[in-house]
């Protein structure tokens, strides 16, 4: 991990892997992560989860970020 983010309504980390690696190494925890890096929650769970690659604005903090919020 390579940074914390905080926003308004949501937070993160930062990692210097690219989005596919950190992905694979939550399935590999046992996380049910879809093909476009969010997390697989019940229909009735409000909060939001993905782990994807840092936009280039934000590349100074790392190659991906895994990204809740509400």
């Amino acid at each position: 991990m390579t940074a914390v983010i905080v926003g308004y309504e949501w937070q993160g980390v930062a990692s210097g892997d690219p989005a596919s690696k950190v992905q694979a190494a939550f399935r590999q925890m046992g996380f049910k992560i879809g093909k476009n890096g969010d997390f697989a929650t019940a229909d009735d769970v409000a909060v939001t989860t993905t782990i994807r690659a840092t936009d280039a604005n934000n590349r100074s903090r790392g190659q991906s970020e895994l990204i809740c919020g509400v």
